[in-house]
């Protein structure tokens, strides 16, 4: 259970932080960090190179994207039964694009408490090896987390 809650706050911090600058939210994934949420702390330079799998997707861990732009097509990720794999980026970001603050909030209150489960791969991105499971915040996470930004 304490696992849950540790990813529960981490997507709502990832959210807030994306907010704050425009971005999407991702999520951490049992130490894979996407980008969203260093969004405070980026990496600086030139956006890092990923391998590429036999069909020409990136893939790896979003902790050394510069932007949401330089995460690989497929993000590293532990399934909901441990097994390790890979979601595809856009399944990951599946929120969407906000216009503002106010647009985003409203959204996070339509959602909270809500999960979403994609499916996980390997790395070739086609063959599924379990499933994931997103889980947005709670309303009262939300309204804590708002709390905190806006102090």
């Amino acid at each position: 259970m304490r696992k849950q809650h540790i990813v529960r706050i981490s997507t709502g911090a990832a959210i807030l932080a994306s907010l704050a600058l425009g971005g999407t939210a991702a999520v951490a994934v049992q130490g894979t960090i996407t980008a969203a949420e260093q969004r405070m702390d980026l990496p600086q330079g030139p956006a890092p190179e990923y391998p590429r799998n036999d069909s020409g997707l990136t893939y790896g861990s979003a902790a050394k994207a510069i932007s949401p732009e330089t995460e690989p097509d497929l993000i590293a990720a532990v399934g909901d039964d441990g097994t390790k794999g890979y979601v595809y980026t856009k399944q990951l970001n599946y929120q969407p694009q906000f216009k503002s603050p106010d647009e985003a909030v409203a959204w996070q209150r339509e959602n909270a408490g809500k999960t979403v489960t994609i499916d996980l791969y390997d790395q070739t991105g086609k063959t599924k090896v379990g499933t994931f499971t997103v889980t947005p915040p709670t309303q009262s996470e939300i309204d804590a987390a708002q709390g905190t930004a806006n102090k």
